[in-house]
């Protein structure tokens, strides 16, 4: 009697640890994928405006979104309409990919690590959402195979290894044949 108590605990911690994965970089329920337009033209000729602090003029968040670090969290609910000013377009995510995107933006040893030299254009961007808030942040650039995640304190400097930036590629790519 003792014995099937016991299994039956044992199995009720493993389906509980499997459909609450605490590695995932973080929590979602709805994925917004915005990527540069391939037809992306350069507007520093055309100066415009956009409220905040640190980028007063969208050529300075351009340049900070597609060649560097920006944004510096989650916390900017207008991100990803700044996205759509400076030459991304919004695209959707099937929400049957969620568990293997979930599974690539999770923490994890790699088996197999490089890294690449090059500058990044980071030209795909996913804004995580759970229950309406950003959530957290990813800014890919597949051609480097860089990547700047914010909203995790999870270790991320294994991200993209062991094939993951070729399976998020996938994904994306058969989202939006």
């Amino acid at each position: 009697m003792n014995k099937n108590i016991l299994i039956l605990l044992i199995l009720i911690f493993n389906f509980g640890c499997v459909s609450n994965n605490h590695n995932n970089y973080f929590e979602f329920d709805d994925i917004e994928y915005y990527r540069l337009d391939p037809n992306y033209v350069k507007l520093s000729e055309n100066i415009k405006i956009i409220e905040d602090k640190d980028s007063s003029k969208i050529e300075n968040f351009e340049f900070n979104i597609i060649h560097g670090y920006k944004p510096d969290g989650t916390s900017d609910k207008n991100f990803p309409k700044k996205l759509l000013d400076v030459g991304y377009v919004k695209k959707s995510i099937e929400p049957k990919f969620y568990n293997e995107i979930r599974s690539i933006f999770s923490e994890k040893r790699a088996i197999d690590s490089y890294s690449m030299g090059c500058i990044p254009w980071f030209r795909d961007i996913l804004i995580f959402k759970n229950k309406g808030n950003i959530s957290g942040i990813a800014k890919i650039c597949f051609k480097c195979r860089q990547s700047i995640i914010r909203g995790t304190i999870k270790n991320v400097e294994n991200f993209g290894q062991d094939g993951d930036f070729e399976k998020l590629n996938k994904i994306l790519n058969e989202e939006n044949k």
